[in-house]
């Protein structure tokens, strides 16, 4: 005689109804249900921590760029304290492209002033030829620049200290526009990560490049306009040096009379030769402070759209970080119903091993949420 099984549905030549099947069916599809949302939950996870942490990353440059912008603005400040500084010491001005043609002019006609003034007294000294020559030679050379016109005249842009103009690409997305506003006016952090949440990946990035591109095209032409003004410094130094040997070749050349005094020009060429070199270098000071500003202004653009990007990783952290509760929240609802299914099945066959499993998925979600109500 055949032996009646325990479970009739579990035996598998009965055929078992449909509602057996889903009372059969439900624990493990809850189970897998479960499995995959806490998948989801954890991966959700990670990808929050992700864009914490490139967030973090992003703020270190942001800091950087910001402590760039503060030393450009503080050696632009520093060039403008010394011109002053030497303006005030040496009652050197600035000169402009008329300026800088007279006192060369002023310079050449002193120099020749001397010259026949020695002449005159029948004072024959070697140095005096070479050193005027040399002179000569060095102020024809610039006076001669100066009678272009004044927008390509190369020794009015150096004493103006002026900087190399770039093709700048502005920023295009009036929400990057706000947002930068927003972050300057010190809005609540969580409106300016919902602010810059809503700004398009791609123009947040194109906007980050052309700003780091212009300030590479701006510091690449500078040097080289850099490298020019180097140039017309030695020249410019040049000058005065062979100004300092002709007034000390003058000066000599007079002392070989006793009835002969420096004449008045040599005391002029000293003036003027103190007034080139003191405008030379404001104009030097004058472009560094020039190129600090532009170099500050590049860096202060790109700190804020870094904080921008800032804002918008932690709106995407934040953003992952809902959905890993979420799908918590359902793994938890599909825990629960695989405790649920359990205990039916076991208060219907009354089996042990049914309830013990029942009660550690029961024991489980209770736990949790005693974790996250009380924890």
């Amino acid at each position: 005689m055949a032996k009646t099984p325990m479970f009739p549905e579990l035996d598998p030549g009965h055929k078992r109804t449909a509602w057996e099947t889903i009372v059969i069916t439900t624990p493990v599809i809850l189970t897998v249900v479960a499995t995959i949302l806490a998948g989801l939950s954890s991966s959700e996870m990670s990808s929050a921590q992700y864009f914490r942490s490139l967030a973090a990353q992003m703020q270190s440059k942001v800091s950087d760029q910001w402590g760039y912008f503060q030393a450009k603005k503080l050696r632009a400040e520093q060039c403008g304290n010394t011109v002053e500084i030497i303006r005030h010491v040496s009652q050197t001005m600035p000169m402009d492209a008329n300026d800088f043609s007279q006192t060369i002019s002023q310079l050449r006609g002193a120099m020749w002033q001397t010259v026949i003034a020695v002449e005159n007294a029948d004072l024959s000294n070697p140095a005096v030829a070479t050193t005027s020559k040399e002179l000569s030679a060095l102020l024809l050379k610039f006076q001669s620049a100066t009678t272009r016109p004044i927008a390509n005249n190369e020794a009015a842009g150096f004493m103006r200290g002026d900087i190399p103009e770039i093709q700048e690409e502005p920023i295009g997305n009036q929400q990057i526009k706000d947002t930068i506003a927003a972050v300057d006016s010190r809005a609540a952090e969580p409106d300016l990560e919902q602010q810059a949440g809503r700004i398009p990946p791609v123009d947040l990035d194109q906007a980050i490049a052309a700003a780091n591109k212009s300030a590479a095209a701006f510091d690449e032409a500078a040097g080289q306009m850099s490298s020019a003004r180097s140039q017309t410094a030695q020249t410019f130094d040049g000058i005065s040096r062979a100004a300092t040997a002709f007034e000390r070749a003058m000066s000599q050349a007079s002392d070989d009379v006793v009835a002969i005094e420096p004449p008045k020009s040599v005391a002029a060429i000293r003036e003027l030769n103190s007034q080139l070199s003191g405008a030379v270098s404001i104009a030097g000071l004058n472009f560094n402070s020039n190129r600090y500003q532009r170099d500050a202004h590049y860096n202060q653009v790109l700190a804020e759209l870094l904080e921008v990007e800032v804002r918008r990783q932690g709106f995407l952290s934040n953003r992952h970080r809902a959905r890993s509760q979420e799908f918590f929240y359902g793994m938890l609802g599909a825990q629960a119903g695989v405790t649920i299914a359990t205990f039916s099945l076991a208060v219907r066959r009354r089996n042990l091993l049914w309830g013990l499993a029942a009660s550690a998925g029961l024991a489980a979600v209770t736990f949790a949420a005693y974790v996250y109500m009380f924890v």
